[in-house]
């Protein structure tokens, strides 16, 4: 029996889960069975801190899940159906991205789909793509080259002496990993995990978007997540540790509210005022205290904020087009932090880009607003069965697959079989390359990039741009 997947988004904020089937008639490639969201807690910048708060939560939404469909995936009740897959995301300052490159000989042997895993799995199991505390997410193809041809997407059926394969090696944290998944439940550990904003961009972007090029961007609660795109292909990711709940602390801070929650009421329902009203007076009362503010002054707390989040934002994207995105990718914003009266504005200024909208499509009775904030549990479950339909292609040796290709099974699995005695007729050699790491991880931008930057860039940016390791580095969990 088919198993359900179920798919969990957590966020500082809210924490959302869906249940769903593979179903290649609907949007997506799923069918939701059930979905549900509740307040998170013990999570802080999109990283979980606390996992027993965190587990609190799961389980409440768990149980909803049993409720709802019958399936399990905490207990093996009598009478239960077949249990559940789990899929879960990573957030906040706990992975990062680089870029790699793999070289494989295939003289006299055209490219099939199988020469292609073949490839991946070997940079996959190349322990210097990434660090000895980090373990392999996801690999996301960049292009493909065939004796030093430039790169194409377009490999399938062509010969030559070697193919060399261009990756995004997206890796997180074993720590912060483990921390994840010791927050489930024993019969509920996830089979896998995704970062968060890629995960919503299959979800909140067109093809044609991901194609052109298009930066979207999560200004979540506990951090703002942005994800690259080119030619259909994520070209970068990286998590700001600055989210909408700095602005409401900026604004409890700036204006003497002594309860975080009545400055997040101010923070949503006036955020910034036009230029006509700024110089109007304003008057709220806090912790039995009458406080008294202009316009003017919750514009300059806000924008201050949202003006530095800008121009982190801005480096990130610059680090993108070093990568090979072009200069014309668009802008898209996305998440409770976008909302914010002013952000958009401000953000295409501080960028100097054009602004675009999601592209959604409504699914399972959903309207747009609800597919967009379940978009991050949607797009997780949609890569999953994606990737697990590419698995069962490759196992199925029915399949026109080159039967010249080597066996690329695990090193286990070859032990255990029994040794063929025939040879196949060719078989194409590995040859040993060192991965060429096109830029270092997100965090660790070159100073000899960042002072040619100052130099084309205003005093502002020079200084931000000179700033963006440091907040990069800052390990701001702990504070």
């Amino acid at each position: 029996m088919e198993k359900n997947i179920v798919a969990i988004d957590m966020g500082t904020t809210r924490t959302r889960l869906i249940a769903c089937v593979a179903d290649p008639t609907k949007p997506y490639g799923l069918s939701i069975l059930h979905r549900e969201e509740m307040d998170s807690q013990g999570i802080r910048r999109g990283a979980v801190q606390n996992k027993d708060e965190v587990s609190k939560v799961l389980n409440n939404l768990l149980l909803g899940v049993e409720k709802k469909t019958g399936t399990t995936t905490t207990s093996r009740k009598k009478g239960a159906k077949a249990g559940n897959l789990v899929v879960t995301n990573i957030g906040g300052r706990n992975y990062a991205t680089s870029v790699c490159r793999k070289s494989m000989g295939i003289s006299g042997v055209s490219v099939t789909p199988r020469v292609l895993q073949s490839i991946e799995r070997q940079a996959r199991d190349d322990k210097d793509m990434y660090m000895t505390d980090e373990s392999i997410l996801r690999m996301v193809v960049i292009g493909y080259s065939i004796d030093n041809e430039p790169d194409t997407d377009d490999v399938i059926n062509r010969m030559g002496g070697s193919i060399e394969a261009k990756y995004l090696c997206i890796s997180g944290q074993k720590s912060a990993m483990e921390m994840v998944a010791s927050a489930y439940p024993l019969k509920a550990k996830p089979a896998h995990l995704y970062p968060s904003t890629s995960s919503k961009a299959q979800v909140l972007l067109s093809p044609a978007q991901r194609r052109e090029g298009v930066a979207l961007v999560d200004m979540g609660g506990g951090s703002t997540s942005v994800a690259v795109f080119f030619r259909d292909s994520l070209r970068y990711e990286v998590s700001i540790p600055i989210g909408s709940d700095t602005i409401t602390s900026d604004i409890a801070k700036g204006l003497g509210i002594s309860k975080m929650a009545e400055a997040e009421e101010l923070k949503r329902r006036i955020g910034m005022f036009d230029e006509s009203e700024t110089r109007k007076m304003y008057e709220i009362t806090s912790g039995g205290e009458s406080i008294k503010f202009t316009g003017q002054q919750l514009n300059f707390i806000i924008r201050a904020r949202v003006e530095e989040l800008g121009a982190y934002v801005y480096s990130a994207i610059q680090e993108a087009m070093r990568r090979g995105c072009p200069k014309d990718i668009k802008l898209c914003l996305t998440g409770g932090g976008a909302l914010l009266r002013g952000v958009r504005k401000i953000m295409a200024e501080q960028t100097a880009m054009t602004l675009t909208n999601v592209s959604l499509a409504t699914l399972d009775g959903m309207t747009t607003e609800e597919v967009e904030s379940y978009a991050g549990a949607i797009g997780m479950a949609s890569i999953f069965i994606r990737e697990e339909a590419d698995s069962q292609v490759d196992n199925d040796g029915t399949l026109p697959f080159d039967d010249e290709v080597t066996d690329d099974r695990p090193a286990e699995a070859e032990a255990a079989a029994p040794q063929p005695q025939a040879q196949p007729q060719v078989q194409p050699q590995a040859q040993p390359q060192q991965p060429q790491t096109e830029t270092p991880k997100a965090d660790t931008t070159a100073p000899k990039d960042a002072e040619e930057k100052g130099k084309k860039k205003n005093k502002f940016f020079s200084t931000i741009l000179n700033k963006f390791d440091n907040i990069m580095n800052d390990d701001l969990n702990s504070k």
